[in-house]
């Protein structure tokens, strides 16, 4: 819970600058706090069944399976370029 914040706000930064934008804040402030509402929906159960069901010996191996899984998950997000409020969305299509 302590690092999930900061790890997303680079991922989004960091992303952007990569992929030349010219505003790399405007993606991670429209997709931070979607994409990290979603991150506490995601690993607080993953984590539960970790350390209730998985035994020590395959904790490693199931976390990075569920790791595996979230990598998957933030590439979606980040191009799933039609993450639009309801506002912005009948904004785009006056345009």
């Amino acid at each position: 819970m302590c690092i999930g914040p900061p790890s997303l706000a680079f991922f989004f930064l960091a992303m952007s600058y990569l992929e030349g934008k010219e505003d790399v804040k405007e993606e991670c402030i429209k997709k931070f706090l979607p994409t990290y509402a979603l991150d506490c929906l995601y690993w607080i159960p993953i984590q539960v069944c970790n350390f209730v069901f998985i035994s020590p010996t395959y904790r490693v191996l199931y976390l990075g399976c569920t790791a595996f899984v979230w990598a998957h998950i933030l590439c979606i997000v980040k191009n799933f370029e039609n993450y639009y409020t309801p506002e912005e969305k009948g904004q785009q299509e006056q345009c």
